[in-house]
């Protein structure tokens, strides 16, 4: 019993960090989609901060839709922290790129990411 119980969770591990890879793919891809809108469009550099609003939503939903499809229990946690881990790895992409200099509106991304996250996880898990 307790080899079964081991792999079980090895197992798990090993689905949310495949669901984390593909939220953090999402993440690079929207920021690469976005990067070549931003340079066709002429946008005001005021508005350049809410441009990470759209992109942790969609890839919070993806990495917590994964995450509850892939482990099939527990939704709303294992999307939850899928999420979250992804919306880590934004937010240290965040001040890597501009240094100490980063508002305090940066860490509004952790909600915008973790709750999107979390329904993703439920509805992924409830789809059976």
């Amino acid at each position: 019993m307790q080899k079964n119980k081991h792999s079980r969770t090895n197992n798990e591990i090993i689905r949310l960090v495949l669901s984390i890879l593909l939220g953090i793919i999402t993440t690079a891809l929207l920021i690469l989609c976005g990067a070549f809108l931003l340079t066709k469009n002429d946008i005001p550099h005021e508005y350049i901060k809410f441009f990470w609003i759209p992109i942790a939503l969609i890839s919070g939903i993806i990495s917590g839709f994964s995450a509850g499809k892939l482990i099939k229990n527990k939704g709303i946690l294992w999307g939850s922290i899928a999420s979250f881990v992804s919306a880590l790895v934004l937010l240290i992409f965040i001040y890597i790129y501009n240094g100490t200099e980063t508002a305090l509106f940066s860490l509004l991304i952790l909600p915008l990411e973790v709750i999107p996250g979390a329904v993703g996880g439920i509805i992924a898990s409830n789809l059976r």
